[in-house]
């Protein structure tokens, strides 16, 4: 019994802890981005933004000269996650008021993709940054697989 407690609080300390990431859109204000942007996060892969029909990708600044992904009335963008599953995703707005009626719709699509949208008015309102996390996929090396093995073999033979 002990053994298998000492194995099982193993396993649990090699298990992969989750990673957040935050993209932040820091380029020239003013500028148009490609169509289908595709960002690459170190260390979980590629995020793609694609701008629906009649929509594109503008950097815009909030209200302390912070570059966002602006948006224009009833424009869509589509935001993939290429990489892993992503979970706890948020979407950071800025410069949305609630006083002049803007609003920001995030529909979830599937699990790695989402539709973005702004419905109000256009006064730079945007996104300033996307925070997700995303768990690695677990891969036990050649040595843990055969510590295992040996590990099961002693405890059959103590039997």
């Amino acid at each position: 019994m002990k053994i298998k407690a000492t194995m099982v609080a193993a396993l649990l300390l090699l298990a992969p802890a989750l990673h957040a990431f935050t993209l932040d859109f820091a380029s020239s204000v003013g500028a148009t981005l490609p169509s289908d942007l595709v960002i690459n996060v170190p260390g979980y892969g590629d995020v793609s933004f694609s701008a629906n029909y009649a929509s594109s990708l503008e950097v815009g600044t909030d209200f302390y000269g912070g570059a966002t992904l602006q948006f224009d009335n009833n424009e869509v963008v589509l935001v993939t996650f290429l990489g892993g599953v992503p979970t706890d995703v948020d979407f950071s707005t800025v410069a949305v008021s609630a006083i002049s009626g803007e609003q920001f719709v995030v529909i979830p699509i599937s699990s790695s993709q989402y539709a973005v949208a702004l419905q109000g008015s256009t006064d730079g309102a945007g996104i300033g940054a996307v925070t997700f996390n995303a768990a690695a996929v677990p891969e036990p090396s050649s040595a843990v697989l055969g510590l295992l093995g040996a590990a099961g073999l002693f405890v059959r033979r103590r039997r």
